[in-house]
């Protein structure tokens, strides 16, 4: 144990001798090398070294990949600001070259404008040595990429992506790197149209440009800014003159139809961008169509097409009560009691009959039993002869023989009979504050006729037809009065004619109570006294009305006839009259 434990002893005794002078000096030194110097402060890097040491993490660290911080391109240079942070997109760098922006720049430096845009892509952006200018430009809902074609295009710039960060540099770098020019002899050029609307001048540009050019149009400022070869730009300047005219201002007179709906079919059916503008002057029944010159003729003859008289129908209408002899108490068989006539005219009168559409089977035109049936005269036949035969089988009267005038696909109304008042009572209250107020009503009881016309255009007439026929059976009685109880029989149909063919509505069947007084002449007639020389008696009356529509087309500009042929008035219209001859021509 002593012998091995000598040598170990030797050596603490000689760490004890020299380790404590040479731990001393080491101390000292590493404490006199970290002190600064009384008399030299420290720098101001070291003062941010120091800063940076304590504050920057370590290399690998996330906050290492965070986004990339760039200056404040909106503050002038050497003003200090809260530098702007980029964030990281998910989107593509192409689509967030096509976001739309607004840009209005004065006298502004290129470098701070093409920052401004890297803010609005959010893309990062690097830009080369001797780059310089100024843009001046006011440009609305374009997007990123255009603008940047535009400013740098016109400030003899150029710019590459490279993994996903755009690179600016001057225009002879760019060659000088890739071999060939940045715009391939593009140009920009700017037009600012007065009279013209720049969406117009698009659609024309659009087939002129090349297949590198660009076009941006603003509606608000009217400025067309085009990008292209020399060649290209020569051909939209010249094509932009063309079309950069002072427009004109046309009043047009429209003469039959309304203003308004001619403007509505105007601007449904062509360009207005190309016309310009179309308004209307309610009062004086006016077109004002602001226009190119060379879109004048299209308007013009559109305003012609749309502009004509409305076409009318004149309605002959003729009303006949016949009164049935006992054995034709059923109706009359138009057909049958003419072949049987006398009469070698009447027994060649033909009627066509036209039935109606009903649930029950079709019936000639008189003998269908209460049911109104329709016919019509054949060409060539004689209303005359018509109203002949109607002598030999019962006695006619004629109620009603209007005549209406009714534009195209109106509708037209007749009224035969009487207008039947009573009287409505109403109590409000009650007791001694009871109040009774009377109301006088009107209803309307005899024949009555909806017609309406429609003309085709091979000279036929579609007529919508609604005859209804009432009479009062009695009355129920009210506190008021009576309240007529009415009996009504009512038919709708069409019917198509051609052009001056008579239609004959039959079946409105009505009996009618008629009381009938006969006795001595003169005597019957005291007063008082007569009864003794008089006596009455009760019969029914059998009656059918009968309706003949005969319509006439009426263009405007011929004359139409009667039933029987004579000439009833002339409605020409003077061709002299045509709206575009009206047209007053206007300068702006």
């Amino acid at each position: 144990m002593n012998l091995s434990c000598v040598p170990y002893c030797k050596k603490i005794k000689a760490f004890s001798f020299w380790g404590v002078p040479l731990f001393l000096l080491s101390f000292l030194t590493v404490v006199l090398a970290q002190t600064p110097s009384q008399n030299q402060p420290p720098t101001q890097n070291q003062g941010q070294n120091s800063s940076a040491t304590t504050n920057k993490p370590s290399a690998g660290t996330a906050e290492n990949r965070s986004a990339p911080v760039v200056a404040n391109p909106l503050l002038p240079p050497g003003v200090p600001g809260k530098p702007i942070v980029i964030e990281e997109e998910s989107d593509p760098l192409e689509d967030r070259l096509d976001r739309t922006i607004t840009l209005d720049v004065r006298e502004m430096n290129v470098i701070d404008v093409i920052k401004f845009l890297s803010i609005k892509g959010n893309f990062n952006l690097v830009t080369g040595g001797a780059i310089e200018g100024r843009v001046t430009l006011y440009l609305k809902n374009v997007t990123i990429r255009d603008a940047m074609d535009i400013i740098l295009i016109s400030n003899d710039l150029a710019y590459y992506v490279e993994r996903g960060i755009i690179h600016v540099l001057t225009e002879t770098d760019y060659q000088a790197m890739f071999g060939k020019r940045f715009n391939d002899k593009l140009e920009v050029a700017i037009f600012h149209l007065d009279y013209a609307k720049p969406s117009y001048a698009l659609a024309t540009l659009e087939n002129l440009k090349s297949s590198l050019g660009k076009i941006v149009i603003d509606e608000d400022t009217g400025s067309v800014v085009m990008i292209d070869t020399k060649q290209a730009l020569e051909e939209m300047k010249q094509a932009l003159l063309t079309i950069e005219k002072p427009a004109e201002v046309v009043v047009y007179s429209i003469q039959f139809a309304k203003a308004e709906i001619v403007a509505e079919k105007l601007r449904a059916r062509i360009d207005t961008n190309a016309v310009g503008s179309i308004t209307t002057d309610e009062r004086s029944n006016k077109l004002i169509v602001r226009a190119q010159p060379g879109r004048r003729k299209e308007v013009e003859e559109m305003i012609k097409s749309l502009d004509v008289p409305t076409k009318e129908v004149l309605i002959e209408v003729k009303v006949f009560q016949v009164i049935l002899k006992p054995q034709f108490d059923f109706g009359i068989d138009w057909n049958l009691d003419f072949k049987s006539s006398d009469d070698p005219h009447i027994r060649d009168l033909t009627i066509k009959n036209l039935y109606l559409n009903d649930a029950s089977p079709p019936s000639p035109l008189g003998s269908n039993f209460n049911r109104i049936a329709v016919g019509s005269l054949t060409a060539g036949d004689h209303f005359e002869m018509f109203l002949r035969s109607l002598k030999q089988v019962s006695d006619t009267k004629i109620l009603s023989s209007p005549k209406l005038l009714v534009t195209n696909n109106e509708e037209a109304k007749i009224h035969v009979g009487d207008t039947v008042p009573y009287i409505i009572s109403t109590t409000s209250g009650t007791g001694d504050n009871a109040i009774t107020s009377e109301d006088v009503r009107f209803v309307d009881v005899g024949l009555k006729l909806n017609v309406q016309p429609v003309i085709n255009d091979d000279g036929f007439v579609t007529m919508r037809l609604a005859p209804e026929i009432s009479t009062v059976t009695a009355k129920v009685s009210s506190k008021g009065g009576g309240i007529p109880q009415i009996n009504k029989t009512l038919v709708e149909t069409s019917v198509m004619v051609k052009d001056g063919m008579t239609i004959i509505l039959g079946g409105l069947k009505k009996d009618n109570k008629v009381r009938t007084e006969k006795g001595m002449p003169f005597l019957m007639d005291v007063p008082w006294l007569g009864n003794l020389f008089k006596y009455a008696s009760d019969s029914i009356e059998h009656t059918e009305i009968v309706i003949f529509i005969t319509p006439h087309i009426v263009y405007g500009h011929e004359n139409y006839a009667d039933l029987n042929g004579t000439v009833k008035g002339n409605k020409e219209i003077d061709p002299d009259a045509a709206p575009l001859t009206k047209g007053l021509k206007l300068k702006e």
